[in-house]
């Protein structure tokens, strides 16, 4: 069998509430001590939080893919960044007041006012989800979107088969030009 030495403390004992009253300086200095200690962690996580913490519900914007939403800006907003355009486009709209979000592909990103001394003034998460109303029909590797309001017709979505997206764009075509011909005449 193996013999391990235990190492020694050279920390005094924490003073407890039953120990006897010649530690009282020393059962002082703990409690400060301790409550240094907490008070540091509290600030220290404060801090932590205020920068890792991620946006709050309320700082998250939802948009439907291809659908856009209207929002209004804060007060001084001279610039809008858009973390990745790719997945969320804007607008600028009545001087500066409003802005249109549109949900260009699914996915999240970020979008920050700035003041026109580049100051932030505000930020916010975008996320770009799926509409609801819609039916996904998966077929191996393929997938098919349709629009189920009130008969299913195929719509074009991100991720759609390209030879169904062609016969859905072919037929959307084919639908405008009888409409246009059937006005002329």
């Amino acid at each position: 069998m193996r013999k391990v030495k235990m190492a020694t403390s050279t920390m005094a004992p924490i003073a407890t509430p039953e120990s006897s009253t010649s530690n009282a300086p020393v059962r002082s200095r703990m409690k400060t001590a301790r409550w240094v200690s907490i008070a540091s962690a509290a600030i220290l996580g404060a801090i932590v939080a205020s920068h890792a913490a991620p946006a709050s519900a309320a700082d998250t914007i939802a948009v439907v893919l291809d659908q856009a939403k209207v929002l209004q800006l804060p007060p001084n907003t001279a610039t809008i960044i858009v973390g990745n355009p790719l997945i969320a486009d804007i607008t600028m709209i009545n001087r500066n007041t409003q802005l249109i979000l549109t949900g260009k592909s699914f996915g999240q990103t970020n979008m920050i006012a700035l003041d026109r001394k580049g100051n932030s003034i505000g930020e916010s998460t975008v996320i770009v989800r799926a509409a609801k109303t819609g039916l996904l029909v998966q077929r191996g590797l393929t997938q098919e979107t349709y629009s189920c309001e009130p008969r299913c017709q195929p719509t074009i979505t991100l991720g759609d088969d390209p030879k169904f997206t062609r016969g859905a764009i072919t037929a959307v075509t084919a639908r405008s030009s009888a409409v246009s011909t059937a006005s002329k005449n």
